[in-house]
This record gives C-alpha cells, sequence and structure tokens, in this order.
C-alpha cells in the first residue's frame, strides 16, 4: 500500500515542472516578455542584413562558430558577393594543395553569423 502511495507521489512530482511551466506559459506577463525578445532578436537580424547589403563587394571578417565546420576556422575573411535574405554569398581565398592560392564562393546562413568587421583595406584580394 505505502509502495503505492509512494509511486503516485513520485509520478506527480516528476511531472509537477512541466506542469509549473505549462501554467507559466498561460500567463500574459510571460507571453508579452517572449513577444518581445523575439521582436528584438528580429530587429538584430534585420540590422545585421542591412549592414552586411551596405558592404557589399567589401572585404570583411566573419565570426561563427559555425564556420568550423567549413573552413575549419572560427573566423572567415572574404568578400561579400550578395545578401539575398537569410544567405550570404561570400567569396575567398584559401591555401590548398601544394600551398597554391585557391579562391572559393560560400553561401552561408545569416542567422548563423555571431559578429562581422569590414577590413579598412583589400588586402586580400587588391
Amino acid at each position: 500500500m505505502w509502495f503505492f502511495i509512494g509511486g503516485i507521489v513520485f509520478l506527480v512530482l516528476s511531472k509537477l515542472d512541466s506542469i509549473l511551466n505549462a501554467l507559466k506559459e498561460k500567463d500574459p506577463l510571460i507571453q508579452k516578455e517572449k513577444m518581445e525578445k523575439q521582436k528584438m532578436e528580429m530587429e538584430e537580424k534585420q540590422q545585421l542584413i542591412e549592414n552586411l547589403r551596405a558592404n557589399i563587394g567589401k572585404v570583411c571578417t566573419i565570426k561563427s562558430t559555425d564556420l568550423v565546420f567549413v573552413v575549419e576556422k572560427l573566423e572567415l575573411t572574404a568578400r561579400i558577393l550578395d545578401v539575398d535574405g537569410e544567405w550570404i554569398h561570400l567569396e575567398y581565398n584559401k591555401n590548398g594543395f601544394r600551398k597554391k592560392e585557391t579562391t572559393y564562393q560560400l553561401l552561408y546562413n545569416v542567422a548563423r553569423i555571431d559578429s562581422f568587421s569590414v577590413e579598412v583595406e583589400n588586402e586580400i584580394f587588391g
């Protein structure tokens, strides 16, 4: 009998966190905070896209943790060729086989960019 009651108490306590989260989701103040946070994120993304579009044709340094999977570094110095909504078209140079420099093109998701800065001089392609 006590084992059965203990099991029920354990189940109720284990589900209590999800029940409280569901109740919090319905709270108007929490919904308002969530909407404001989403609005701020959208404004930041739109500002980033506008900054990237203003620098088309310029050499910039893009920092992102996801670049490791593409170019094996956390940052990439490249020329911005085009910005189309959520995607950016980049051109960069990389030393390949036998130290031969090769030009590559890359399409990258703008949402994955952590930060970017514009290079003062076009040393790479200049």
